[in-house]
């Protein structure tokens, strides 16, 4: 008997979540825990997050794949092989290209609900994206694809600033640069190419933002669907969502759900758009081909994502529902929300907008749910704020006894 026809005969489910010291990992293995699924929390790092997470039944490590690929691929696929896992959730980074790249070596004996690699490759590439969205008449903001450092002189001058030099690859917003003249753009560009890579230069819009989260089926028809609104973000340019509420806005899901469906996507996805405060138009930003920072607003809205792709994977294939709970808010309290209200007290932003900030961050009693705070699970959220303590008292010691020592 093989080892899929062993899984059909066992009654427990079992699911593999890697990345597991992100909160994004935490959210897939409450989801997955909730619905009494066996999960297994894998990562690189010895005190992950994830770890501490009531509904975290097993925990793993593996070589950091940026340390050593193969050794990390050996690893995991030893990891894969021994609980005989139903399904494996790869979350973002250098764990997820590897998975992707050479799934075949891991799909005998694990299901992985990942869309082929080549779609994620366009999809993880935001030059490709934008390029693919143009093509198909869906909004993006001005945008010039420079290869070469010469071409910055052809631009300089005809562009509106200020204006963001953006990676091709790149996420939570690192290598996001504004520049505000054209003094600045080249020597800015040269600096972020050289650590980033391949990167464009792009107008800088101002407007409300969106998050089009969607579940896409094998045949790439939509299954499931939930469009949430930032509220705050930190950093406060270009940083990721601190606060958020599902709302509905039919025009950007309708370019959202074009765009995957041009590029054939399968799986989970979350789409940011923006819509231009000058001619009210939304214009797409990037896709995320994974799950995203904001996912527990979703499933907050009653789109469980995690378990619908676990069902998903396992069953071919789910109904589709559209519906989900509009005005549920969601926020990352004390590891995001509280450094957007620090920075804005530090800023040189109006006393009345410095109140009216402050005010709306006390507003406590219209929270539906946090990210990472949990009662029900409270541990991760204890771990982390002792752990952020810790290094922040390192870090104090280590300026102070650099300070001494810089006084003799």
């Amino acid at each position: 008997m093989g080892k899929r026809a062993k899984k059909e005969n066992r009654k427990e489910m079992r699911a593999l979540v890697d990345n597991a010291n992100s909160g994004v990992a935490l959210a897939v293995i409450r989801s997955l825990g909730k619905r009494g699924i066996d999960v297994t929390a894998a990562s690189s790092t010895p005190l992950a997050l994830s770890f501490y997470s009531k509904y975290c039944k097993h925990r793993v490590l593996y070589t950091s794949p940026k340390k050593n690929k193969n050794r990390y691929l050996k690893e995991m696929l030893k990891i894969v092989k021994k609980r005989n896992y139903d399904v494996l959730f790869t979350m973002s980074g250098y764990e997820m290209e590897l998975i992707s790249r050479y799934r075949e070596r891991f799909t005998p004996f694990v299901k992985i609900p990942l869309a082929d690699h080549e779609t994620l490759e366009k999809a993880s590439d935001k030059s490709q994206t934008l390029k693919i969205a143009m093509e198909n008449d869906i909004p993006c903001p001005k945008t010039y694809f420079v290869k070469h450092t010469y071409e910055i002189e052809k631009i300089k001058d005809k562009v509106k600033y200020p204006i963001i030099i953006k990676p091709h690859k790149s996420s939570g917003a690192k290598g996001l640069t504004y520049i505000h003249s054209s003094n600045e753009l080249k020597n800015a560009y040269t600096k972020v190419r050289a650590e980033y890579g391949a990167c464009m230069i792009q107008e800088y819009i101002i407007g409300d933002e969106y998050f089009v989260s969607a579940l896409f089926n094998k045949d790439s028809k939509p299954r499931r669907i939930c469009v949430l609104r930032v509220l705050r973000k930190y950093p406060l340019c270009g940083g990721q969502a601190t606060f958020v509420e599902s709302v509905e806005n039919p025009i950007v899901l309708k370019y959202g759900l074009k765009l995957l469906k041009v590029i054939n996507y399968y799986g989970v996805a979350e789409m940011d758009f923006i819509v231009d405060s000058q001619d009210g138009k939304p214009k797409l930003l990037e896709i995320n081909p994974r799950f995203w920072s904001s996912l527990q607003g979703a499933i907050s809205a009653g789109v469980d994502f995690p378990y619908l792709l676990y069902r998903m994977a396992i069953d071919g294939d789910i109904k589709p529902s559209f519906n989900y709970k509009v005005g549920v808010k969601c926020r990352n309290l004390l590891f995001g929300d509280i450094r957007h209200l620090i920075d804005i007290m530090k800023s040189t932003q109006s006393k009345y907008t410095k109140l009216q900030t402050l005010l709306n961050f006390l507003k406590f009693h219209e929270d539906d749910a946090y990210y990472i705070l949990s009662l029900d699970d409270p541990m991760p959220a204890i771990f982390k704020i002792i752990n952020s303590l810790s290094q922040s008292i390192k870090g104090f010691r280590g300026g102070r006894n650099g300070r001494v020592k810089d006084s003799k």
